[in-house]
Formats: C-alpha cells, structure tokens, sequence
C-alpha cells in the first residue's frame, strides 16, 4: 500500500488479516445488539405487531450468528491432533459419533448461555436508560 508522502505499509500485517476483521465483527455485533434492542423498546412502547416481529426476527438471528460463531470456534484444528490411526475403525467412528454430538449440544448450550447474558446486559442498560432519562426529565421540570 503506496502513499503520495513516501510511505509503504506491508500487505502481510496482522493487523490486515486478524485484527482489523475482530474488531470490524465485534463492532457489527454490537450494533445489531442496540438495533434489537431498539426494536424491543420501540415494540413494548407502541404494541406494534410488526416492531415485535422485527425484534423476534433480530433476536433469532443473534442466536444463529452466536451458534454458528461458536461452530466455527469448536471447529478448530490444533496440528498434531490427528489421533492414531492404528485403532479399530468401527469403534472409532462410534466414539466420534459420540464427540460430535457433545460437542453439537456444548456449542448451542454455550450460544444459549452467552445470548441470554447479552438479553440480560441488554436489559439492563435499557432499564438503567430510561431511569437516567425519567430522573432528567423530573430535574428539568423543577
């Protein structure tokens, strides 16, 4: 990457290839959380249909993006993890069975379990709001 000044950066930086993507999802993440909670304050305030249907529909779409998140963590490979080959190969493939099923039913507990903390974070910073904004507004009319 040139610029006018002189200057190169490198194309190979962690900050190109990790960094910058972590902080840019986080980022993302974050927003559809006040986005959805938007919506639920907006759906509870006015009793529209279609503001809950938008805040379930945003609501089940974190859970989908925090299962497959967590997938794609559990999913990772360490090098020298290959295991023995030299094991019978129906018994094996039971075992694996079994590790994939645990592993499938950990991932959506843990998706469930970082979901409702969020649901609860979230819950509280709006309730923590509109008590700020009510305490301002009683101040105001003194």
């Amino acid at each position: 990457m040139d610029f006018r000044f002189g200057g190169e950066l490198p194309d190979d930086h962690v900050f190109l290839d990790r960094i910058r993507s972590i902080v840019d999802w986080s980022f993302k993440f974050i927003s559809w959380l006040i986005i959805t909670a938007t919506l639920g304050v907006a759906a509870h305030a006015t009793k529209n249909l279609w503001l809950w249907g938008l805040y379930f529909l945003c609501q089940g779409l974190l859970i989908v993006f925090l299962q497959t998140f967590f997938s794609w963590l559990f999913s990772m490979k360490f090098p020298g993890s290959k295991g023995s080959r030299n094991k019978n190969a129906a018994a094996r493939q039971g075992f694996w069975i079994w590790v994939h099923k645990a592993r499938r039913i950990l991932i959506a507990i843990l998706a469930l379990a970082v979901w409702l903390g969020f649901q609860l974070a979230m819950q509280q910073a709006i309730g923590h709001t509109v008590d700020a904004i009510a305490e301002f507004q009683k101040t105001i009319r003194k």
